[in-house]
């Protein structure tokens, strides 16, 4: 999705080529094409050159598609702002994901964009659904969504309430504010609606504020992250414990790296790097050691990523390490 609109529709990303709304559309409608022939291609043709196997049953390897998405809840309960969250998630985790689990665009999304969405031929269409072996998601935030009387297809996304109170504490990204329960509702919107085999959560991650200022003794005592990660994987181990089925959890990210636009200054690794050193020196944070304590079954053959959420609840065990410490610094205080 940040290929159409960011690269061929605003243009605002490279390759930079400002196509507008058609050309957005086009562009996501080409992708969807590629992805289904890539699938045929691996899952249901044979290859003279594997004995006229595929090269699926060569390789047992998966095919997907990662979507980025961001969780719209109604602004209030008034008729225009809950259908506004529903037009805005068919707009942009169901133009892509509704034709390859039903073959064709969200007739909302027809509606709304007229002329500028291409159409699937009836061949097209069928190669479309059912082209994929998982569903992977980038989940970072949510957002409240507003609608208009004057229109079903008027989407205006807010971070804060009618009360003027913020959806969830601001990262360093401006678009990226925590916001733990959305996890959870995501991932049931789209079991509910799709109902994958299989899902993936292929990115998910913060960036802290101010943390490209900080010194490297600062910057690895990231807490504001170790709150994002126990906060949102608590709401994934909900959506699991209720038949939700995510089989690959990654963190975003290994380490800081270079970001888009924003290159080395904002940060998302739960590994330190130096970009001052020569050696581009990697320190482990606070947040890689929480996650790898309390969530990541590391070097354990066969054991799925989310095996953590199956581990006795293991955020409420970290809830419970974290207050016990809380409480041991306090006697040790009034010790001294």
């Amino acid at each position: 999705m940040l290929t159409r609109y960011s690269l061929y529709g605003r243009g605002d990303f490279a390759p930079g080529i400002p196509f507008g709304e058609s050309g957005q559309y086009k562009c996501g409608h080409n992708l969807l094409i590629a992805h289904a022939k890539t699938y045929e291609l691996y899952h249901k043709t044979p290859q003279p050159s594997l004995d006229g196997k595929t090269y699926a049953e060569v390789q047992k390897g998966k095919i997907g598609i990662a979507l980025n998405i961001e969780y719209l809840e109604p602004l209030t309960q008034a008729p225009e702002d809950v259908a506004a969250a529903a037009m805005g998630l068919e707009k942009n985790l169901g133009w892509y994901a509704d034709p390859l689990f039903f073959g064709d665009y969200p007739d909302s999304l027809k509606k709304c964009t007229g002329t500028n969405l291409p159409s699937f031929t009836a061949e097209q269409s069928a190669l479309l659904k059912g082209s994929l072996d998982f569903l992977g998601i980038n989940f970072y935030t949510g957002k409240y969504a507003k609608g208009s009387k004057d229109g079903a297809c008027v989407v205006d996304t807010k971070e804060y309430d009618v009360d003027g109170n913020p959806i969830g504490p601001l990262a360093e990204s401006v678009w990226l504010r925590v916001v733990p329960w959305a996890f959870y509702k995501l991932l049931k919107y789209v079991d509910d609606r799709y109902h994958p085999k299989e899902i993936a959560i292929t990115e998910n991650g913060v960036s802290v504020p101010k943390e490209g200022d900080m010194t490297v003794q600062e910057a690895i005592h990231d807490k504001f992250r170790v709150d994002y990660y126990r906060g949102y994987l608590e709401n994934l181990c909900k959506a699991i414990s209720e038949g939700v089925q995510v089989k690959t959890y990654f963190a975003w990210s290994f380490m800081d790296n270079f970001e888009w636009r924003e290159g080395y200054s904002q940060r998302f690794g739960i590994n330190y790097v130096d970009f001052k050193s020569p050696a581009l020196t990697r320190t482990t944070k606070d947040s890689g050691r929480f996650l790898a304590k309390y969530f990541f079954k590391v070097g354990q053959p066969g054991v799925p990523a989310t095996a953590g959420c199956a581990d006795g609840n293991v955020v409420k065990k970290h809830r419970k390490a974290h207050k016990n410490q809380q409480q041991q610094q306090q006697h040790n205080g009034q010790q001294g």
